[in-house]
């Protein structure tokens, strides 16, 4: 293929310096990739959030896998698709010990920090917002979702604490 114009061949070198220089002691400071966008001057290098992983949540995530190696409420273990999802969050005096989180999901971790799927601290069960089009297969899927035994004893106390909160 024909190379393109303006375009910085892939051994072109840039220096990028952080916002907050050094960084944050929450980021492991590596990014993985970097887009070079021009904008009819200068060039700069545009990051995404996504490119800095937060220390704490890495750890976190290898805390519960060490617990637990799948999604608490789908079953789902292949790895690359699980997210270790807060209860409470850090923001909200949650903390990254393993009894305020639990494997999810890519898709259902997101459904659960929108405020679209509730999970009742007394019985473990998953329950769908009214948000959510009757029309979706999530539906049918979150009939079956419920936590293990052993996980509800384990975030039971901040399961209530994000149902106080009203999430």
């Amino acid at each position: 293929s024909m190379p393109r114009k303006n375009c910085p061949s892939s051994s072109t070198k840039n220096k990028a310096t952080w916002a907050n220089d050094p960084p944050n002691a929450d980021y492991d400071g590596a990014a993985k990739s970097v887009k070079i966008i021009t904008a009819g001057g200068p060039e700069f290098l545009g990051f995404t959030t996504s490119l800095r992983r937060k220390r704490k949540q890495g750890l976190f995530k290898s805390g519960l896998l060490r617990i637990e190696r799948c999604c608490a409420l789908t079953g789902e273990s292949e790895q690359s698709v699980l997210e270790a999802a807060h209860l409470v969050e850090v923001q909200d005096e949650g903390s990254y010990d393993v009894h305020n989180g639990f494997l999810l999901r890519s898709d259902v971790h997101r459904l659960f920090d929108k405020g679209l799927l509730h999970i009742d601290p007394a019985s473990g069960k998953a329950q769908l917002s009214n948000e959510i089009s009757n029309s979706s297969a999530y539906h049918a899927q979150a009939e079956t979702w419920v936590l293990k035994e052993a996980v509800l004893r384990r975030v039971k106390e901040s399961l209530l604490k994000r149902a106080k909160a009203g999430c």
